[in-house]
Order: C-alpha cells, then structure tokens, then sequence
C-alpha cells in the first residue's frame, strides 16, 4: 500500500503540471515505472506462492473439506430447525438435508 500510495502522490504531481523541468518529469516517471515493476513483482510472488500451496494440496485434503462442510451445513440447518421440528411434516426434515447435500459442490 506504501508504494502504491507514493505512486499515486507522483502521479498527482505530473498530472497536476506544477513541475515543468522534463529532467525532474523524467526522474519522476522513472520512480512511477520502478514502482510499477516493484508491484508486479509482489504480484508475481503472491501468485507464485498460491500456485505452490495448491499444488501441494491432495484429494484427501479437498475430500476432508467437502466432509466438513457437509457436516458443518447440517449442524447448522439441524440448529435452525430444533425448536419447531415437532411442528414439521414426518419426513421433511430428510428431504431438506437430502436437498442441501445436492446442493453442495463436489471439490
């Protein structure tokens, strides 16, 4: 955030035309392209980093998430429906889990 805060600050200042030497604009169009390069290279490192990690995951990982949060959606829908399920329908009840785990992505 620093570096895109004083590249924004320069950019003003040549948008703004207060500076008219062009060896200044020049110096100062410098500082913006090195800025530039300094975010596409964090950018770069992020994605890197993020490509790694996820290579790194296995079908286990992805499964034991997809568990969870099947397990996590009906604890939540059971919580939701304690207190007025003597006042369902027999059988709704299965059939709003059976409809929430199709809804669920398969990983």
């Amino acid at each position: 955030s620093e570096i895109l805060t004083a590249k924004k600050r320069l950019s003003s200042l040549i948008d703004r035309k207060e500076i008219r030497n062009p060896g200044t604009i020049q110096n100062i169009q410098e500082k913006i392209d090195e800025m530039e390069k300094s975010i596409l290279d964090i950018q770069k490192y992020i994605g890197s980093r993020c490509a790694k990690q996820a290579s790194e995951l296995q079908l286990y990982d992805y499964l034991n998430v997809y568990v969870s949060d099947l397990l996590d959606r009906f604890k939540d829908r059971l919580k939701d429906l304690k207190d007025g399920d003597s006042m369902l329908p027999h059988g709704i009840l299965q059939e709003i889990l059976v409809n929430d785990m199709k809804n669920i992505p398969l990983p």
